[in-house]
């Protein structure tokens, strides 16, 4: 059976800590996006009645060797890279526009495509990753959301984490504090025409 990384422990120390329940979920099907998550999520939990933006992805961006992730719900469209990043990090459209999505070898230690997590290795911090940026979304803050949680090849694709959305952003703050930053996106607010 999968299991957190030795490095991901903080991920199960800061839940217990701020009294999240935290449960991973190993699935019947490997899953690499976030719409076959969803599936995946409404045929064996129906009950739940799961949503696309309960389905939470990290990506990863870089420019010049520094490395951001951005942890936010699916909303079924491309995401403003240069709103969230220019936003969370104080920089100019200029500076934020240069960022593009971290290739497969630029990914964080511990990750592939279809298993990116917002709770990376302890040592990926400051080394790999230089920042994580949290997208708010009120609508799910109390909610049930679905994670990946790291790791590589088809059983890692099986394994997710589930907790309510507040609880990344609380556990990550008590982990990283200083690198990891919080935004609210002006386009999601204006639901239209962002959704």
């Amino acid at each position: 059976m999968f299991t957190l990384d030795k490095e991901q422990e903080y991920v199960l120390r800061q839940a217990q800590a701020l009294g999240l329940d935290l449960q991973l979920k190993y699935h019947l099907r490997a899953t690499d996006t976030c719409a076959e998550k969803l599936e995946l999520l409404q045929e064996q939990d129906p009950k739940e009645e799961w949503s696309i933006d309960r389905i939470i992805k990290t990506i990863y961006f870089t420019k010049g060797g520094h490395t951001v992730g951005v942890v936010i719900p699916e909303f079924g469209r491309d995401i403003p890279v240069v709103e969230v990043i220019g936003s969370a990090l104080g920089l100019s459209i200029r500076e934020a526009s240069g960022y593009r999505k971290a290739r497969r070898e630029e990914l964080p230690q511990g990750m592939e495509y279809g298993t990116c997590t917002p709770f990376p290795l302890e040592s990926s911090l400051g080394y790999d990753i230089h920042e994580l940026i949290v997208v708010e979304h009120a609508a799910i803050k109390d909610k049930l959301c679905d994670i990946s949680v790291g790791g590589s090849g088809e059983e890692a694709h099986r394994v997710s984490m589930q907790l309510p959305y507040r609880g990344i952003r609380d556990i990550l703050e008590r982990e990283f504090s200083e690198r990891v930053h919080s935004v609210t996106l002006l386009s999601q607010v204006r639901q239209e025409s962002f959704l």
